[in-house]
């Protein structure tokens, strides 16, 4: 019996065409990619053109969050397992180009896929770095524990917000020995990434200080988390962050 080898993926090719699941949009400058509150269900891939995020206050006031360009994701937080509605606006600066694609058929892809989801799943990492750096934190992000160990040596991170397990170590041997080299470092573990759902054995933090949370965890939820947790190091959160209070 001969075995027929899976075609290769391509995740260019995926990311330049329609196909199922997914369309080519065009936007004129001032159009709308979706508005604050729409229902978050796809998420964009800017192939040209500029945008920008904004959000709108409970008293009304408006702030611009991000701008974005070609090659940017834009709507990710659409991935992030809990979000539902959309908590801003995405609107085109100049003429636009884009690919949407449901959010079912970007998770089918990420998950069944391993071209386009190596090294930890990187459009999740984008994702919450995303998320991150527009609630004023500096992100630095890490395929492998190696490479995260690596660059806490040379800029020690006041925060770890890492995954349990990851595909090279569980998450918990990550944590500890970056710990060893910056012993203030706080420490977020997640239960699992999007499609997993392994639990933290209680053994192994034990004493540890940890903080643990379950997936799917709100973006809110996980900048509380992160908040509460930086508090203790003097670290204040901006009054103007669009992801409070939206959980």
């Amino acid at each position: 019996m001969v075995e027929l080898e899976k075609p290769k993926f391509d995740a260019a090719a995926f990311l330049a065409s329609a196909g199922m699941g997914r369309q080519i949009i065009r936007l004129a400058p001032k159009d709308a990619f979706f508005s604050q509150g729409d229902p978050a269900d796809s998420v964009f891939y800017l192939r040209m053109g500029r945008a920008k995020i904004t959000v709108v206050s409970q008293d009304g006031k408006e702030a611009t969050i991000a701008f974005l360009s070609a090659g940017d994701f834009v709507g990710e937080e659409a991935l992030a397992g809990m979000v539902e509605l959309r908590l801003a606006t995405a609107t085109a600066i100049t003429a636009c180009i884009a690919l949407k694609v449901r959010r079912e058929e970007m998770i089918r892809v990420m998950h069944e896929e391993h071209e386009f989801s190596v090294d930890d799943e990187p459009l999740i990492t984008y994702t919450l770095r995303s998320i991150l750096k527009r609630s004023g934190l500096a992100v630095l992000t890490a395929s492998n524990a190696a490479e995260a160990l690596e660059i806490a040596a040379l800029v020690p991170p006041d925060i770890l917000v890492t995954d349990f397990p990851t595909p090279e170590t569980n998450g918990i041997d990550l944590a500890l020995e970056l710990r060893r080299i910056v012993p203030d470092c706080k420490v977020v573990l997640s239960a699992g990434l999007v499609f997993k759902s392994d639990g933290v054995p209680e053994n192994l933090i034990k004493g540890a200080d940890f903080a643990i949370l379950s997936k799917p965890v709100h973006p809110s939820d996980l900048l509380d988390c992160i908040f509460e947790r930086l508090a203790a190091k003097g670290f204040k959160r901006s009054a103007t962050d669009p992801w409070q209070n939206c959980s």
